[in-house]
């Protein structure tokens, strides 16, 4: 065995009894111990194949570093810098920790103290809801899957990220992401992590990115409280033919809206409610426009009073009629 001393060169002969040694004498080369402060990441798919940077410490160089040992497996190291190496993940049968080591032309080196990588069941998703969005993002994504975890969590959508406070666990099967903000509408990929961003599931689910509605004016504006099938129908801008097309009364009560054109939408007014209303559309059924038009609901009027009461056969009469609670229609 070896005796503990300083990094070098020593000569290393044999005795018979302890007095007398050898002439002739061997080489022993004594290096600092290589210690693996960081992997990165130190978690990841059990599927393998992504690269993980070890930083080195210990000795002058990296260079005499051969191969990484994740459990039993061997792969090539790459040198990056004087202190690290990188080494692609190899693929495993099942999750859990393993430790790694470093390998060098002088044999198996152990990295020092406790340093393990975590491989994780591979992460999958299944469906989106909302599959679509405006482009001033905001919309909560409630998306489907299985495999999530608290840690590492991050959306991407295209290339913009979602990650912090705008990626919710949920469950191992449900997590929800906010969208972030987009310059331009269009079609985007939409994936999801759980090593922090290293890698991304790729099962081609998409993200649509859009304009967004705007309302403009709503004719009627004044309908009838307790009358069933009042149409209103709503101008403005961005109209689209989706499955989630709706109108919104006020704050709560939204009904199916029917697409007549992309600037103009016909749909239900409320029977039950009373009242001044903000109306606004929503194209994928959560995030509704900021612009809106305003509708009045009241109670049915009793005529009082019909100034004048009588006119020519020509027409052309301006005619004032008043009601019980107070409205007052002119009419020609």
């Amino acid at each position: 065995k070896a005796p503990g001393r300083g990094v070098g060169t020593v000569r290393v002969s044999v005795s018979l009894n302890g007095v007398d040694y050898s002439g002739t004498s061997g080489v022993l080369e004594i290096f600092a111990q290589k210690t693996a402060w960081a992997l990165e990441p130190s978690v990841g798919p059990k599927s393998g194949g992504f690269s993980v940077l070890i930083r080195i410490a210990g000795a002058d160089s990296a260079s005499d570093v051969t191969h990484c040992v994740f459990g039993a497996t061997s792969v090539v190291a790459e040198a990056v810098g004087s202190q690290s190496v990188k080494c692609t993940a190899p693929q495993v049968q099942s999750s859990g920790a393993v430790s790694v080591s470093l390998s060098t032309g002088s044999g198996i080196v152990t990295l020092a103290g406790t340093v393990s990588f975590e491989y994780l069941e591979g992460v999958s998703i299944v469906g989106a809801t909302p599959s679509r969005g405006p482009l001033t993002g905001g919309t909560r994504v409630a998306v489907v899957g299985s495999n999530f975890r608290v840690e590492g969590l991050e959306c991407r959508f295209g290339v913009l990220a979602a990650q912090g406070g705008d990626v919710r666990f949920v469950s191992t099967t449900m997590i929800e992401c906010v969208t972030p903000a987009a310059l331009s509408p269009g079609t985007v990929a939409m994936e999801v992590s759980v090593d922090g961003g290293i890698t991304f599931t790729s099962e081609e689910h998409s993200y649509l990115y859009e304009t967004g509605a705007l309302v403009e004016s709503v004719r009627p504006s004044r309908g009838f409280m307790g009358e069933e099938g009042q149409t209103v129908t709503v101008a403005g801008q961005h109209f689209e033919p989706t499955q989630e097309l709706r109108c919104r009364f006020g704050l709560s009560w939204t009904v199916r809206a029917l697409l007549v054109s992309s600037s103009l939408v016909a749909c239900n007014a409320p029977a039950g409610e009373s009242g001044s209303m903000l109306v606004s559309v929503s194209l994928n059924g959560v995030d509704y426009s900021p612009s809106t038009a305003r509708y009045v609901s009241s109670a049915p009027s009793s005529a009082l009073a019909l100034v004048p009461s009588l006119g020519p056969k020509s027409g052309g009469t301006t005619v004032r009629l008043t009601g019980l609670t107070g409205i007052a229609i002119e009419a020609v």
